[in-house]
């Protein structure tokens, strides 16, 4: 339960919501609920592609958003011919879907993808909103388009959202380099110059560094926060001289993007300088948890040169905050044995683990999983052993995953006694058994694989394991995966045909026809339940709902948006009115990049989501729908706290928060969250 759960109202803030973007809306159910089946199936029906040569073009526009998420490279010859539709919004969308076709499905690949960006170069003359999505679909295909790009972007008169626009893109170009990007460092466009941060970050080229600290100085806060994420491998004494001067910023999250590239640069130095270091010291005792977090990571990498770094470390473990804890734990687990064994002894887990220590630290899963890491690195074997043997299911897998780069052979026995009723266990066994592969007895492992396979074969579509358990099977013996390669690229599970492709296509000649490859992913639904689906699409899209996030913290308010992605909006509201979320926790937050929770404090497990690809930008205060491959989405959301460019066309976008993004922002890893729909007026 939360114990200290605000439901106050919110004092009006600064953070404006991220823009509106309106997809187009399609209202009559029949129609919609082609759609939907279409993009849930992943098939190119005979139905959509008459929706897609409708005369309405909101119908055209949306049929073109439905081929982006459907992504059949064969679709490329008809989103071509709607890049020269008459209606701007049918173009925007059939640009977008050129970014999202699956090119590498196909033998042709490398043809198509040039045939994409002869396609998408042309527009971006067009209209701004269009120009600005052929420009990101041409970062996505890449196809060796980085002559395009720079053409454009040197070229006089440009339009700043245009350039803004390409300079997201450059990044992702293969030849694309620094000095380019840096060019726009001063540009009199606010976007222009983020745009230019975000280029010079992302591309590994230390030759953009210097540009990076000196849009330091800029004076736009997204701009300094988005230069500061790129300055790890900047010199330490840039980094003191810079950096020092604005850890006084009244920004947490600038302050903790500094403290990143402080931490770094102590790490590649081992030193620090004494204004620096005191800096640094006085922020690990900041009212802001995040900035305390960050300095104690930065102060972790100089414990052996200072004395008062290792103190404070030990110090925090006996603070309030469990995220505080957690962080030093895990920063005191990669210390010198003499400080891990204090450490330990703080703990009170010296020499036996009480039941009740046991219990209240299975309550916080995050701290439960920094007890064991610094219990396997003070080499606690009594310990260890007597935490296996009185644990089961998440906490029994905790200290497994704990002891795992310590001890592979020893793990990896163990997991071959449980049984393989969870994705967790399954992903660990391919991990134990690189670690532990010298050891193994090959009747062992046969045994192992059969199991692997059975699960997979034998379990139904949908069912996260089969994934899992296919992985796992491709380390223990691929060679038999790969014998069975063509029962598996058969599959009904689309994503699963996709893994495949690319685990065993890398000549392109061992991929199977396309029909096989791009048949329809098999549901449950029947076309009846997909009318009743676009009916709900409909009802919700006549006021979007508002989801209330009550917090330790605070409270804050979201948007969900059917228009941007229906199946996913629909699921999500349902979980929540069934009060799925509630005691689950935020379990990866950073300052200046995301807000992750969801899941579900029971063992219930939400139904998988086809990816609902939406052409929204990553702004501040976005939704997200977080993912371990395409098509894994569940319950698993995340919050953006800064513009996030990178992420735009990969994770579903289904929300936007209207109110209390601060409390967003000031969420720690660890706290639990309880999820409400607001009532309508």
């Amino acid at each position: 339960m939360i114990s200290r759960l605000l439901v106050v109202a919110m004092v009006a803030q600064t953070f404006g919501a991220p823009p509106d973007t309106q997809l187009p809306r399609v209202g009559e159910i029949e129609v919609l609920a082609q759609i939907l089946e279409a993009e849930d199936r992943r098939q190119v029906t005979a139905e959509l592609e008459q929706v897609a040569a409708d005369e309405d073009p909101v119908r055209r526009a949306r049929a073109a958003l439905a081929l982006a998420r459907i992504g059949d490279p064969t679709s490329l010859s008809s989103l071509a011919a709607m890049t020269n539709d008459a209606d701007s919004r049918v173009r925007s969308m059939a640009a977008f879907a050129l970014g999202r076709l699956d090119y590498d499905l196909m033998v042709s690949a490398e043809a198509l993808r040039t045939r994409a960006i002869e396609i998408l170069a042309p527009m971006l003359g067009d209209e701004p909103a269009v120009a600005e999505q052929a420009a990101w679909a041409i970062g996505a295909v890449d196809g060796g388009a980085a002559d395009v790009i720079r053409e454009r972007l040197v070229a006089a008169g440009q339009p700043a959202e245009l350039t803004a626009a390409l300079l997201r893109s450059w990044w992702r170009l293969d030849g694309a380099d620094a000095p380019t990007a840096a060019r726009f460092a001063a540009h009199d466009a606010v976007e222009v110059r983020l745009a230019a941060a975000l280029a010079l970050r992302r591309i590994d080229d230390p030759n953009g560094l210097p540009t990076l600290v000196s849009l330091l100085e800029d004076a736009d806060g997204e701009v300094q926060l988005m230069a500061a994420r790129g300055l790890a491998k900047a010199p330490r004494l840039v980094a003191e001289e810079r950096a020092v001067p604005l850890l006084g910023d009244r920004d947490r999250r600038l302050v903790c993007a500094l403290l990143g590239w402080v931490e770094s640069s102590w790490s590649a130095d081992g030193v620090a300088g004494d204004e620096a270091f005191e800096a640094v010291l006085r922020r690990s005792f900041d009212r802001s948890l995040h900035v305390r977090r960050c300095a104690l990571r930065a102060l972790s990498a100089v414990t052996q040169t200072r004395a008062v770094a290792a103190d404070r470390l030990l110090e925090a473990l006996g603070e309030a905050e469990e995220s505080v804890r957690v962080e030093s734990l895990d920063r005191l687990a990669h210390q010198e044995p003499e400080l891990i064994a204090e450490a330990t002894r703080r703990l009170g887990a010296e020499r036996e683990l009480l039941p009740a220590q046991m219990e209240s630290w299975a309550q916080r899963p995050l701290e439960e999983a920094a007890v064991a890491r610094l219990l396997v690195a003070a080499g606690q074997d009594t310990l260890i052993d007597s935490w296996l043997a009185r644990t089961e299911g998440r906490s029994h897998a905790v200290m497994l995953t704990a002891l795992l780069p310590e001890d592979g052979e020893r793990v990896y026995r163990r997991l071959l006694e449980l049984p393989l009723e969870s994705e967790g266990v399954l992903g660990l066994i391919g991990r134990a058994h690189l670690a532990a592969v010298a050891a193994m007895d090959p009747a062992v492992t046969a045994d192992l694989a059969d199991r692997l396979w059975r699960l997979y074969y034998d379990t139904s579509v949908g069912d996260g394991r089969r994934h899992a358990a296919l992985r796992a099977l491709t380390v223990v013996d691929g060679e038999l995966a790969e014998r069975r390669r063509e029962l598996v690229f058969a599959d009904g599970d689309r994503s699963i045909r996709d893994w495949a492709a690319r685990q065993w296509g890398d000549d392109r000649a061992r991929l199977p026809a396309p029909d096989v490859l791009l048949a329809p992913h098999a549901t449950e639904r029947t076309s009846a339940d997909y009318v009743s689906l676009a009916r709900d699409v409909v009802r919700l899209e006549e006021s979007f709902p508002r989801m209330v996030v009550e917090t330790e913290r605070g409270s804050a308010v979201i948007e969900l948006r059917p228009d941007w992605a229906p199946l996913t909006v629909v699921q999500f509201v349902g979980l929540v009115e069934d009060g799925f979320f509630d005691g689950s926790s935020f379990y990866r937050v950073i300052a200046g990049f995301v807000t992750q929770g969801g899941g579900s404090a029971s063992t219930a497990l939400a139904p998988k989501l086809r990816n609902e690809d939406t052409p929204v930008a990553y702004d501040r205060g976005v939704l997200g729908m977080a993912l371990s491959g395409r098509d894994t989405g569940t319950a698993h959301f995340f919050v953006t706290q800064a513009v996030q460019p990178h992420l735009r066309g990969e994770y579903p976008i289904f929300g936007r928060v209207v109110e209390g993004q601060r409390v967003i922002e000031r969420i720690q890893p660890g706290d639990r969250m309880r999820l409400r729909l607001q009532e309508q007026e």
